[in-house]
């Protein structure tokens, strides 16, 4: 009888032991496969692809690929849709965040922000056959003759938002970059505004044959930050983010990766 009960005994160790190690495996391969949502909206020439798929590539996506394969067993995702649909799943928690945003006191409600990723430039962009003696701006007010094209959901200056905001401007609203620049070959819009990398951009999809010109003074000039959904875990990995960011600017990769520099 003892020597079954010390059997028992055993058998019931090992079996212990079987579904600890077991356990122990399953959470590793779980941690291992950690998914991080980083919507986006197709933003040429930092986010490549169409809206309803994956990202297929581009300078951002690169630049956030590099990021994460500094955290230990973290994959990111990044799937494409319209900009206020990307904003919107933040704020709902429907997806983990986004990146290559301003910080704006509205998205600061529902967002936590990593550290600065790099220095962005907004310019206000027109066409030299609807405007051949050139446009430039000092003040809002210089803008209010013209229509002014932006992408929906984006911000590009506090004072411009809040000329929004009044109806100060005649504001129309582009449901992308490619569209909206579209619109200002067309000559449907005065002036669009754009990043100076994606301006450029599309500027090479539209020249030569049809000039598109930057005004000097720019619309504005601010750090872009990947936001992180206050409702999500995912903001538990801001810290590691900001370590791999320093990491990548101690090693010039970010420059090089933005710029070709």
């Amino acid at each position: 009888m003892l020597f079954m009960l010390k059997g028992k005994i055993i058998n019931t160790l090992k079996l212990y032991i079987s579904i600890s190690v077991l356990y122990l495996l399953c959470s590793s391969n779980i941690q291992a496969q950690q998914t991080i949502i980083l919507a986006s909206d197709p933003w040429p020439p930092f986010v490549l692809g169409k809206e309803g798929s994956p990202a297929t590539g581009g300078v951002g996506v690169t630049l956030i690929n590099a990021i994460f394969d500094r955290i230990d067993n973290t994959h990111v995702h990044i799937p494409l849709m319209p900009w206020k649909r990307v904003l919107n799943n933040v704020r709902q928690g429907r997806v983990d965040g986004t990146q290559f945003l301003y910080k704006t006191p509205e998205r600061s409600e529902y967002m936590v922000f990593s550290d600065p990723l790099f220095l962005s430039q907004d310019l206000a962009w027109y066409s030299k056959i609807h405007h051949p003696n050139g446009l430039s701006w000092q003040t809002i007010d210089d803008l209010k003759p013209y229509t002014i094209g932006g992408v929906s959901g984006y911000s590009y200056s506090p004072d411009i938002d809040k000329a929004k905001e009044k109806n100060a401007l005649k504001y129309v609203e582009a449901d992308n970059t490619e569209q909206l620049f579209t619109m200002l070959v067309g000559g449907r819009i005065d002036i669009a505004l754009a990043n100076k990398v994606v301006g450029t951009s599309q500027v090479k999809l539209h020249a030569p044959e049809r000039p598109i010109i930057a005004m000097d003074k720019a619309i504005a000039q601010e750090h872009f930050y990947i936001g992180i959904s206050k409702k999500r875990q995912g903001q538990l990995l801001v810290s590691d983010i900001n370590k791999a960011l320093k990491t990548l600017k101690a090693e010039g990769m970010i420059e090089q990766i933005i710029y070709g520099e």
